[in-house]
């Protein structure tokens, strides 16, 4: 519908034909023209312009009203992802659509690790960002006649934030559809297994593996560790709970320099459904190199003895011990240079002992190098 007006009162309309009749008036009121037709037509003239130009002051303009209904809109989303493989929702989901759809515009999506037009009935998401989805439909329908959502979930997800607390489920209602299975099986998995990435030639590396077992309660787990897929050691634990966290530790000796692969098994129960979280691997990088520690001084004291006596009982230290007047070597062999109460010197060897890249530890009292 289209309608004219003014931002000043469509009265003032008035004034401008006034300011048009004054203006011509005057104009030709003491005209010279012979034909007094002619006269009308100038007056005439000159009356329209003055007052479309006065009307124009008025800043008029013309607007189109138009309006379009729109039926409420509903998103209809349904989860991908493999956890939720063994529901049929995508039926269910048809048939809500079909009952709907006289009602409401329908939106169709389907989410997991990425969000989807429309649904699906072979589930292969590998991962659940419900947040990602809120996202999708904030940015799309924020600012349209948005009802409601309809999402199904078993409840899971291991992307993104939580949506409970996304700003969007604050502002439009969210309708769940609950999918997946609940119950709990028998099964055992390798949690954690906590060992050092690097240890040294003929040392001893504590790893502790961390277990969680479920409904095994008085079994006997068989906790196997392999090296290089050869079997090394294996331990007993017995299941006291229900709802069980069992932590076992192998304390093994580095025999072998290089990248070594770990591997750890859990066995021995049946009527388990889930095979594939029973191993863990891991790799073990074992050096055959000792750090190089120089120990200085030009006084004999007994820290020194002392501290000596401590750093040779790692038998990855390689200790040197030297005067700093009789030291002729290069400081960077060292991972480590330690002195003790060195007087303050402007020798080029002290020099070349503060510029080095190497780490150092120093002794000091009253008199020594600052």
């Amino acid at each position: 519908m289209f309608s004219f007006n003014t931002e000043l009162p469509i009265l003032y309309t008035v004034f401008c034909i006034l300011l048009g009749v004054i203006y011509a008036y005057f104009l030709y009121k003491n005209n010279k023209f012979d034909s007094k037709v002619l006269v009308r037509i100038l007056f005439l003239l000159r009356l329209i312009i003055v007052s479309l130009l006065s009307f124009f002051l008025l800043n008029p303009f013309l607007s189109n009203l138009r309006t379009i209904e729109e039926k409420p809109i509903v998103v209809l989303a349904q989860d991908a992802s493999i956890s939720c493989e063994d529901s049929k929702d995508s039926l269910n989901f048809v048939t809500l659509s079909n009952q709907l759809s006289k009602k409401f515009d329908l939106i169709e999506y389907n989410y997991s690790d990425k969000v989807s037009q429309g649904f699906v009935s072979k589930k292969m998401g590998e991962s659940t960002n419900i947040s990602n989805l809120l996202d999708e439909i904030e940015l799309n329908y924020s600012d349209r006649n948005l009802l409601s959502l309809v999402v199904s979930s078993d409840g899971l997800y291991n992307k993104g934030s939580n949506p409970l607390y996304h700003q969007f489920s604050k502002s439009v209602p969210i309708y769940s559809i609950t999918v997946g299975d609940t119950s709990v099986f028998k099964d055992l998995s390798v949690n954690n297994v906590i060992y050092n990435e690097i240890s040294f030639l003929d040392n001893f590396s504590p790893i502790e593996v961390q277990i969680n077992a479920q409904k095994y309660k008085g079994e006997i787990i068989d906790i196997k560790l392999y090296k290089n897929n050869k079997l090394i050691a294996i331990k007993k634990e017995r299941v006291s709970k229900s709802s069980d966290f069992i932590k076992t530790s192998f304390n093994i000796k580095n025999t072998d320099v290089g990248l070594q692969e770990y591997t750890v098994k859990l066995g021995g129960l049946n009527s388990e459904r889930n095979l594939e979280n029973n191993e863990y691997n891991f790799f073990v990088e074992v050096l055959n190199s000792k750090y190089k520690i120089l120990i200085m001084s030009d006084l004999v004291h007994p820290d020194i003895g002392a501290f000596k006596s401590v750093l040779e009982k790692n038998k990855n230290y390689q200790i040197d011990v030297s005067k700093f007047s009789e030291f002729d070597s290069d400081f960077e062999e060292y991972n480590l240079v330690v002195t003790f109460y060195l007087e303050n010197s402007n020798s080029n060897k002290f020099r070349d002992l503060r510029n080095c890249n190497v780490p150092l530890l120093m002794f000091i009292n009253s008199n020594s190098c600052s």
